[in-house]
């Protein structure tokens, strides 16, 4: 079976496990490698991963959220990324909350981020799986129907631009990373949301421009969906302005706190880097 369709059947069966759960999901179960609560989804989406994988002899290690390095195998050939419910704050507000799972898959153990071989993301609230597979580009499956999707063709920052922040980190932990250096966008069409997870869907799907974070926990988000946003046509590149595809992603991943400009092209990423890195705006 091809990796895709291993990714694939995994994010599904995670989406099955959050379904069965239901307001049962919400509850907080344990600790993790972070320090943050992990809540029932989170913990039980990503075994529902790891098992899917297991069962088909991938050789691969794993770093997840909750559950940290998952050797399932003694020689393994990939090297993979899971966060088992990424956008928790929306899903513990209830109905209307977008979140998901995601989960990146790439060629050797000490991958460079072009090295990627699948990606993929299942937002649960809404439905939807989008995942990319190297060299074929990125697709929605929704309702058994598969679809062809693609970043949006803006090329200039205006008012119309749509742009997508995530600054829960700054108000849960009381810390100013990012929201200073937002504030500059401002006049501008800023949405901002706790989940990584809807913000790279709509980003891969045309529906947003550009996303604006800073690596944390692993950057296991961006890592998952690099190989999406590569494949629909768009870019990444640090507030230096520095592109992710050349560089390794367990260096980067220590590089704790780093911005990240993701977008549907390079010259409406570099508009947005300007902006961000003027100390007088």
């Amino acid at each position: 079976m091809k990796i895709e369709s291993i990714g694939n059947e995994a994010l599904k069966t995670a989406k099955q496990v959050y379904v069965s759960l239901g307001p049962s999901g919400r509850e907080a179960v344990t600790e993790n490698q972070f320090g943050d609560t992990a809540l029932r989804a989170d913990v039980e989406a990503e075994e529902a991963v790891l098992a899917v994988l297991k069962a088909h002899h991938l050789p691969i290690t794993i770093l997840s959220e909750e559950h940290g390095i998952v050797h399932l195998s003694k020689n393994p050939k990939y090297f993979g990324m899971l966060d088992g419910l990424d956008g928790s704050g929306e899903y513990l507000e209830g109905a209307g909350g977008r979140y998901g799972t995601m989960l990146g898959i790439y060629q050797g153990i000490d991958p460079h981020y072009m090295d990627y071989i699948y990606g993929g993301i299942m937002i649960h609230s809404q439905g939807g799986l989008y995942y990319a597979r190297k060299g074929c580009g990125c697709f929605l499956l929704e309702d058994g129907e598969e679809q062809s999707i693609k970043c949006s063709a803006t090329k200039s920052l205006d008012k119309g631009t749509v742009l997508c922040a995530d600054l829960n980190y700054d108000r849960v932990y009381g810390t100013n990373i990012l929201t200073t250096r937002i504030q500059r966008l401002s006049g501008y069409n800023v949405q901002v949301t706790r989940s990584f997870a809807a913000h790279f869907a709509d980003l891969v799907s045309g529906k947003a421009d550009c996303v604006i974070g800073f690596i944390r926990k692993e950057d296991l988000e961006i890592a998952s969906a690099f190989p999406l946003i590569t494949e629909a046509g768009g870019v990444i590149f640090d507030i230096d302005g520095n592109s992710f595809g050349k560089q390794k992603y367990h260096e980067l991943r220590t590089k704790k706190y780093r911005i990240f400009i993701a977008s549907c092209g390079a010259e409406l990423a570099e508009a947005v880097r300007q902006i961000l890195v003027e100390e007088n705006s």
